[in-house]
């Protein structure tokens, strides 16, 4: 049976078929702001591969957002201005 079961670098597609997410997950070239929980499900090891930047919630397990709501929503609704603060860093404003 654990032929059965995808690798932990494989997710299901809708028809059944197996498919890497890693190619997907560094082909984003938006911000993405990766909350995760102390006691996550994610290995360390991966979580590192999924992204350097992350937020990792003390004392939540997998779902964040079910257990720590009120923490996971001021990191949400804080994230666009932290990242316009990093984008404008980066920018040289001389004309």
């Amino acid at each position: 049976m654990a032929a059965l079961r995808p690798r932990r670098d494989e997710v299901r597609d809708r028809t059944g078929g197996r498919r890497g997410r890693w190619t997907e997950w560094r082909s984003l070239t938006m911000p993405v702001l990766p909350i995760l929980g102390e006691h996550s499900l994610i290995p360390p090891d991966e979580v590192h591969e999924m992204a350097a930047d992350r937020v990792v919630v003390a004392g939540a397990g997998h779902d964040v957002h079910l257990e720590a709501p009120d923490e996971t929503a001021r990191l949400v609704l804080d994230f666009p201005g932290e990242v316009q603060g990093r984008w404008s860093r980066k920018c040289d404003h001389s004309i």
